[in-house]
């Protein structure tokens, strides 16, 4: 009985013994397995997040590689880091190739997230410089125009426009670029001054010369002339100074003859008041001949009849006075006749440019300010 019940404790403990070691087994393998799943998936994440890290840096490197080409490319435009000039040689085509550039990466890149704040200033940055190039070029094409065949062009309406033009961008890009400003400034000032006295030279000629009838005003004086001269002599315009010079020299000859004639209308009334004075003179001599004479024939008719020398004197006086009228009256006859024989009409004719052709001004005519 005992050896039975001793038997049936032992199956007991047995059995509980084999069934806690399964127990104890699928326990551990249940535990093994949740912890490598979890292992599992920490690597998961850890490589995933490596992964983005890795693409980030890429594609930040990426950016950053295309965000220093444009900003090379925009510093190429310059003469120097500074950024303080432009180069001389540029052409449109040089700033047409680097705005296809920017404008691609802003179509690229406009809405990602990758791009980084810093990167995104970098990026206004080279915009902003591009910009400011931009402006100073167009500042030096309109600044060129008004020398386009090598000196300063006439004060036309395309001068006028560019220049009002540049005075516009100039004040725009001053603050950014305050050294190119005034260097333009200063040429600015320059070319206006020039053009100014082309207006004034173009003024000051038109004065004195008619180019409608391609002759000298009325009432021109040397005075006028010599004003007009000095104007038209610091024309920078070589085809308008020579145009202006043109005119001055039909005025200068116009001048020329109207003194000569002065002058000899002068030189004839001098000689006639001389021929005058001198035939006055004559006359006068004549009749104290004749009182001579009178008196000598007296003397002798003293010394013979008193009534015979009498009436000689009488005779001889009577003789006296017609020559001396006589005279007179010729001399200032051929003197009359001398004055109107040498008058000369001041009726000059010139043959000018009347249509204007081939003026650089066109004297007033179409496509001129003056």
């Amino acid at each position: 009985m005992k050896l039975k019940e001793l038997s049936k404790r032992k199956k007991i403990i047995g059995v509980s013994l084999i069934v806690a070691a399964v127990l104890a087994v699928g326990g551990g393998s249940v535990y093994a397995y949740n912890n490598y799943q979890e292992q599992q998936r920490i690597e998961a994440e850890q490589a995933a997040k490596e992964a983005e890290e890795k693409r980030f840096a890429e594609k930040e490197a990426a950016i950053s590689a295309e965000l220093n080409i444009l900003k090379r490319l925009v510093m190429a435009l310059y003469t120097d880091d500074t950024e303080s000039f432009i180069k001389d040689d540029l052409i449109m085509g040089d700033f047409v190739a680097v705005e296809a550039d920017l404008e691609f990466f802003e179509e690229t890149y406009a809405e990602d997230a990758d791009i980084t704040g810093v990167q995104r200033e970098v990026q206004a940055e080279v915009e902003d410089s591009y910009a400011s190039a931009v402006v100073m070029f167009e500042i030096t094409e309109l600044y060129n125009s008004l020398y386009s065949d090598g000196q300063l062009a006439v004060p036309d309406e395309a001068t006028i426009t560019a220049l009002v033009s540049m005075e516009e961008k100039l004040s725009v890009i001053r603050e950014k670029k305050p050294a190119f400003a005034e260097q333009y400034l200063s040429k600015m000032s320059e070319a206006e001054a020039a053009i100014n006295q082309m207006r004034d030279a173009v003024n000051a000629v038109y004065q004195i010369y008619n180019k409608d009838l391609a002759n000298m005003t009325e009432g021109v004086t040397r005075e006028q002339y010599a004003v007009a001269l000095d104007a038209v002599n610091v024309v920078q315009n070589e085809a308008l100074k020579a145009e202006l010079q043109g005119y001055l020299s039909v005025v200068d000859k116009a001048l020329t003859e109207t003194d000569e004639v002065q002058k000899m209308q002068e030189e004839t009334k001098s000689s006639a008041s001389n021929s005058g004075s001198s035939s006055s003179g004559s006359s006068s001599s004549s009749g104290g001949s004749s009182a001579s004479s009178g008196s000598s024939s007296s003397s002798k008719s003293n010394s013979g009849s008193s009534s015979s020398s009498g009436g000689s004197s009488d005779s001889s006086g009577g003789n006296s006075s017609g020559s001396s009228n006589s005279g007179s009256s010729s001399s200032e006859n051929n003197s009359g006749g001398s004055s109107e024989s040498t008058r000369i009409p001041l009726d000059y004719e010139y043959i000018g440019n009347p249509d204007g052709a081939g003026d650089v001004y066109g004297g007033g005519g179409e496509g001129s300010l003056y």
